[in-house]
């Protein structure tokens, strides 16, 4: 039992002296959840430790209130090496927690800050692509076919030559929409996330021999537009790490609700990877494993790599839903 507290404990509890004397210890403790009863210690076993036993621990105030604390306890013993009781001190952490918590909505400010500041930079370039790269071939497009058309010398102009350049001015053209599109997917904007997804997994199939599946469930409507774009770029990346580095044959992508939760699951049954050296690597696989993962913490989602080598990888992101 409590046989006595300073001011300073009295004030930070919400209890009077009178109040405190006779209480015990799971009163303040005990009733936290997060509190584990292992961590709880008897008389006999802390008369058996030398040093003092330090816990970051939360108190329970009178009001009910949960404070954050660093709580360290000494054994008080007596001239005959019994246990008169327990010295006990807590430091109150919720000015520390406060900061850390801005600090922390700051970072994810910032996080989100400059995800958008790339998606700006994307749009620019997406635009720079479509109305002068883009029009400037299709341009020369024209001529050439014009070209080829009025002349009747067929020494000066070869009709394989014409066409050749012909049938590579119409790849860049297709390459350029291509880069514009991925940069910017209007569908994206127009249509949703699913849609956009849709749209990716069915480019992939068509450009790739790894056979992409996609499912969804329960999405109805449209979500935080910067969540989709977050969303649909980490399916863009993993699309990309698992063409680029992965080597698989198939990979399936699934997105569902859950709990007031959005829920991302990527899979595939590729080389697979250690993912504590992967999170780590400075290649391009392993930084974009490193920006999907800010994008999510950006959102306070949760981000798991399930991994490991020749046996595929799981990826399982979790991110609160937030409606459009």
């Amino acid at each position: 039992k409590i046989r006595s507290a300073n001011k300073a404990a009295l004030e930070l509890l919400g209890y009077t002296e009178a109040e405190m004397k006779g209480m015990r210890l799971p009163d303040l403790f005990g009733k936290i959840p997060e509190f584990s009863e292992q961590e709880h210690y008897t008389g006999e076993e802390l008369a058996k430790l030398r040093s003092s036993i330090i816990k970051q621990k939360q108190f329970l105030t009178k009001s009910g209130r949960i404070n954050p604390a660093s709580v360290s306890c000494s054994v008080l013993k007596s001239e005959k090496d019994g246990t008169e009781g327990l010295i006990i001190v807590g430091h109150d952490l919720t000015e520390q927690y406060d900061i850390e918590n801005k600090l922390d909505h700051l970072r994810k400010e910032r996080l989100i800050a400059i995800n958008e500041a790339q998606e700006e930079e994307r749009i620019r370039i997406a635009t720079d692509l479509h109305d002068g790269l883009g029009q400037m071939l299709t341009a020369i497009s024209y001529a050439i076919q014009e070209f080829g058309g009025e002349s009747d010398n067929e020494e000066e102009i070869k009709p394989e030559v014409t066409a050749s350049i012909q049938k590579q001015i119409d790849a860049a053209i297709r390459e350029a929409k291509s880069i514009a599109h991925d940069l910017i997917p209007i569908v994206l904007k127009d249509f949703g996330l699913i849609v956009a997804i849709e749209n990716l997994i069915r480019k992939a199939n068509e450009l790739y021999d790894t056979k992409f599946q996609f499912n969804a469930f329960d999405f109805n409507e449209r979500i935080d537009p910067k969540l989709e774009k977050a969303l649909y770029r980490i399916c863009q990346e993993s699309v990309n790490n698992i063409i680029k580095h992965a080597r698989a044959k198939n990979a399936m992508f699934q997105i569902l609700r859950q709990n007031q939760a959005i829920v991302l699951v990527i899979e595939d049954d590729g080389g697979g990877f250690d993912p504590e050296f992967k999170g780590k690597d400075t290649n391009n696989a392993g930084i974009g494993l490193i920006s999907m993962k800010e994008r999510v913490i950006a959102f306070d989602g949760t981000f798991t790599i399930n991994s490991s080598p020749d046996f595929g990888t799981e990826i399982i992101i979790e991110i609160p839903c937030r409606k459009s």
